[in-house]
């Protein structure tokens, strides 16, 4: 590894390790893909029209829920963040929550305009792995957070990978380009003026005051 004076784009600091396909920033420790190993928005759609996401699955739904339950005061309106193609969390809380307000967005398949510091709960599975600009999409979506709200994140951690980073099945998804780790989740609370309510991979959940 060596040296370079690439900014990161979290937490802007000019100190990075270039580790081969990625680069490793010193003060935040956020690993980021280079931009030659970024997909086209093309190909990204495509790879995230192959996955197996059925709300008529009941494994899937399961999948969705185990975040849900870490929050048992779910709060409306819920907001769906990055839900890819298909629109899993508000058919699951269509069944277990009906009075809860439910939105879907995902900047490919459910691109819409959203209302600034109105949601309560956003629930952002598997979703910030794909920015490529995590400070600025993180912003976005922070943004929408309400008073007293509750941001939920899924997304594999990297403390404790023991295998070569290139290995790691979690990076070798081509869709995959911003990888945290615990000191990376500190830094984006202390950015965005977080509480850290929860933080055990792959389980973030951060508060808004």
């Amino acid at each position: 590894m060596s040296s370079e004076n690439i900014e990161c784009p979290l937490c802007s600091s000019l100190e990075t390790l270039n580790i081969k396909i990625a680069y490793k920033c010193i003060s935040c420790e956020l690993i980021f893909k280079k931009k030659s190993h970024h997909l086209s928005l093309e190909l990204e759609k495509k790879r995230y029209e192959t996955h197996n996401n059925s709300v008529e699955d009941k494994n899937y739904l399961k999948y969705l829920k185990k975040l849900l339950d870490l929050n048992p005061e779910l709060k409306s309106p819920v907001l769906d963040y990055g839900c890819g193609p298909t629109q899993g969390l508000k058919a699951l809380l269509k069944i277990e929550k009906p009075l809860l307000e439910v939105v879907s967005y995902d900047p490919i398949f459910f691109n819409k305009e959203l209302n600034k510091n109105h949601f309560r709960t956003i629930y952002a599975s598997e979703c910030v792995e794909h920015f490529n600009s995590p400070k600025e999409s993180l912003k976005k979506m922070i943004d929408l957070m309400s008073k007293d709200s509750c941001l939920m994140i899924r997304t594999e951690l990297y403390d404790g990978v023991k295998e070569p980073l290139n290995s790691w099945w979690y990076f070798r998804d081509p869709t995959h380009v911003s990888f945290y780790n615990t000191k990376t989740i500190e830094k984006i609370s202390e950015l965005f003026n977080l509480e850290v309510r929860l933080l055990k991979s792959p389980y973030i959940m951060l508060q808004s005051n």
